[in-house]
């Protein structure tokens, strides 16, 4: 039988799940060995930065995948600064984003409102697990960008959907929606701070607690074996600049 050929303007190529994540063990193995075929069972190409690095401006090569992708994954078991510039492009540029992790805590507060999705590598079956979840999750968010994934949960693939049939972004309305979707973002986030089961923390007023109020709570919870993310989001929460808070508990945590 003769095959037809069909002209290459009409080959329709498979749409790009962009992957952020460290460049170093076990995620250079998570990515060959779970994200890659996770991402090809959703009918999907997986990209990686790595891949795709060449002579010219290494961010603008980032950027231009990250417009061109269809969904944006990100591994963020770690704290690493490159994949959070990364996340925050995408971000701006509201492309749906889905997060990965093995350490809950480690999501900073002002994206636990996003879809996440945690693994248990101690599970013996942790990988296969967590390809059909990133498929499945693919998908949902492939079907509904732009809306909420999971709404008895309150979780959204994109933090600020843009408009595109309404005000010009810089005009007066524009600033108000984003004002206000910002708004929504931090009470979904305080709702599941607040419904999240928490340790008892220290017996510390609330109201001026002042720089040193503040730095003897930090260094009380880190005693108690608060987790470098949870003392941050607690002095943030008590009207502490981030950077100063994250500053600070940097620290204490090297002088223990």
């Amino acid at each position: 039988m003769v095959v037809p050929e069909v002209e290459e303007s009409k080959v329709q190529p498979l749409s790009t799940v962009f992957i952020l994540c460290p460049f170093h063990e076990p995620f250079n193995t998570y990515y060959e060995k779970v994200y890659k075929p996770a991402i090809q069972a959703a009918g999907r190409n997986p990209l990686r930065a790595d891949s795709i690095f060449r002579s010219g401006n290494v961010v603008r090569q980032v950027w231009e995948f990250i417009l061109e992708s269809e969904v944006v994954l990100a591994e963020l078991s770690e704290e690493n600064p490159n994949v959070y510039y990364e996340l925050g492009l995408a971000h701006a540029v509201g492309k749906p984003t889905i997060l990965a992790t093995s350490v809950p805590d480690a999501i900073p507060f002002d994206l636990r409102n996003l879809r996440h999705l945690v693994y248990d590598t101690r599970q013996p079956d942790w990988a296969a697990q967590l390809q059909m979840a990133i498929a499945q999750t693919i998908e949902e968010t492939a079907r509904r960008p732009a809306g909420v994934v999971l709404p008895e949960l309150g979780l959204t693939a994109i933090p600020f959907p843009r408009n595109p049939t309404g005000p010009r972004e810089g005009s007066e309305d524009s600033g108000v929606e984003a004002g206000l979707a910002m708004l929504q973002a931090s009470i979904d986030s305080l709702r599941q701070e607040v419904s999240a089961p928490r340790s008892p923390t220290p017996n510390v007023p609330d109201s001026q607690l002042g720089a040193d109020g503040l730095v003897d709570l930090a260094t009380a919870l880190l005693v108690r074996g608060f987790s470098k993310r949870e003392v941050v989001d607690e002095l943030r929460a008590r009207g502490a600049p981030g950077l100063w808070a994250t500053h600070t508990v940097d620290q204490l945590r090297s002088q223990t």
